[in-house]
């Protein structure tokens, strides 16, 4: 397989390919000319002190370190704390393949200041009929992001993995399994985000792929990252402003591929500004605002005086990562749509021109599990099976019963004035709606059938449904096809 270029950003159909934005072959000299760029305005220096966060956090961990860590070279890439779908591991798996080429360090930025998943849909079929089983194994915690949550009990882990194993065939009940026999090691884990990071991370491995670590909740304590907050806390008028403006061109309308971010609230009155931060109050996040006084001095919003952190939004979790931490950053086409933000905000803000991102993606759907199972057919002849019956009920009901005869009979007669050219249209109108009624009447005696005939496709659309799906887990997927995927030249 090869590495193909993506004519736009968005969701490729075409599967089993990693798609780049803009073409492979580009990306090192773009990293080149990033890191010159980084340089001369000071900003690679705040490198080495996040990779040493991260490379603490990994060995934590007990994850394998890459053989060289280059403080020169980074590239950045990373997703929320849930299952990584394999347009998620192309990222981290075209950025492996960067790196060996760049001598680069990898760094997979973890979102667990985000919400976690708590289960995982495992795809099988049954009765021809291709379904999902819902396998939890942590807590129903909506409210609290991944970094406040505890690591899942060991009991609930042996369910899930007894559960798991049913798929025997999968790349991550092999990886797993050394990992799942034991359960000893569970105190390296503070909360759900690093469960989640490991068992992720042992796949990537496994894949060849090798990287640090970041958790944005360390990230955002860094040095760097408080430097970061302080350069857009100084002067918040003026980052909102270029921030809102780069919305507002988003939302042109020659430009709503995508959702857009909220504009920033701007309250001239009584000076108060919202800026793309949360403000974290115990295990509670809000919109970061501040307030400027009438002597300019700038104060955070919030009642409370201690135990308070930020973390970034989107935008600007992508701008650190860019300005600070990576020669190279790595989107998926998602994210990559709000660049257009980031790429104002590091020209007019920071006055930082001509830097690049880049953008990876890749389709893998159950097909490539299941080649043979294609429901559409049998979905398409139920369709058209239900339209007839709805239509042409007749054909499914006893035409030897008196009271049916005269029914069927009188709408032939109909359909023959319906037919007729030369009858008025008031007539013909009066037969439609008659035949309609009598269609109608007939289907209550095939009431039952027509249930059973819903009821399978509705059943077989949802088969389809999940067939096409590209978001269900890598690990979820053969060896093979994960590996090849990782390896493409």
């Amino acid at each position: 397989m090869i590495i193909k270029t993506l004519d736009k950003l968005s969701i490729p159909t075409h599967e089993n390919t990693i798609f780049t934005h803009p073409d492979f072959s580009e990306w090192p000299s773009i990293m080149e000319r990033n890191n010159a760029i980084l340089q001369s305005h000071n900003l690679c220096n705040y490198r080495y002190q996040l990779l040493k966060i991260a490379s603490d956090y990994t060995q934590k961990l007990n994850l394998p370190l890459p053989e060289n860590i280059n403080s020169q070279n980074v590239i950045a890439t990373g997703h929320q704390v849930q299952w990584h779908h394999c347009g998620v591991f192309s990222k981290s798996a075209i950025a492996n393949i960067l790196a060996k080429k760049t001598q680069a360090t990898v760094v997979h930025l973890t979102l667990d200041h985000c919400y976690p998943d708590d289960f995982l849909n495992l795809p099988y079929i049954k009765k021809d009929s291709l379904l999902l089983k819902s396998i939890p194994f942590g807590q129903k915690n909506h409210t609290d992001a991944a970094e406040f949550q505890p690591p899942p009990k060991i009991q609930k882990l042996k369910e899930f993995y007894q559960q798991l194993i049913i798929s025997d065939k999968s790349f991550c009940t092999l990886v797993w399994q050394n990992f799942f026999s034991k359960l000893s090691d569970m105190k390296k884990f503070t909360n759900i985000a690093d469960f989640l990071t490991f068992l992720q991370a042992q796949l990537y491995f496994a894949a060849s792929i090798k990287m640090l670590y970041l958790p944005v909740s360390l990230m955002s304590k860094s040095p760097a990252f408080l430097h970061f907050a302080a350069s857009i806390l100084n002067r918040p008028l003026e980052f909102a402003i270029i921030y809102n403006n780069a919305i507002l061109q988003l939302k042109h309308p020659n430009n709503r591929s995508f959702p857009t971010p909220k504009l920033l609230m701007i309250d001239q009155k009584s000076k108060t500004i919202e800026l793309p931060f949360w403000l974290i109050t115990g295990t509670r996040k809000n919109t970061l605002s501040v307030t400027i006084s009438p002597n300019c001095n700038i104060k955070i919003n919030t009642n409370f005086q201690n135990n308070i952190s930020i973390r970034p939004k989107a935008v600007t979790l992508a701008l650190f990562a860019r300005l600070y931490l990576a020669s190279l950053f790595i989107h998926g086409v998602g994210g990559a749509g709000y660049e257009k933000i980031t790429d104002s905000l590091i020209e007019n803000f920071y006055s930082i021109k001509d830097l690049k991102f880049s953008a990876a993606t890749a389709t893998v759907s159950l097909k490539t599990i299941y080649p043979k199972y294609n429901p559409q057919k049998q979905l398409e002849e139920l369709k058209a099976a239900l339209r007839k019956m709805q239509n042409q009920p007749e054909l499914y009901i006893d035409r030897e019963k008196d009271e049916n005869s005269q029914t069927i009979t009188q709408k032939n007669q109909l359909i023959e004035i319906s037919k007729n050219t030369n009858a008025p249209k008031h007539q013909k109108k009066q037969a439609y709606e008659k035949i309609k009624n009598i269609n109608k009447d007939l289907s209550k005696k095939i009431d039952e059938q027509i249930t059973v005939t819903r009821k399978k496709i509705k059943i077989l659309s949802r088969s389809a449904q999940i067939l096409n799906d590209r978001n269900f887990f890598f690990g979820t997927f053969p060896e093979h096809i994960i590996k090849n995927l990782a390896n493409q030249e």
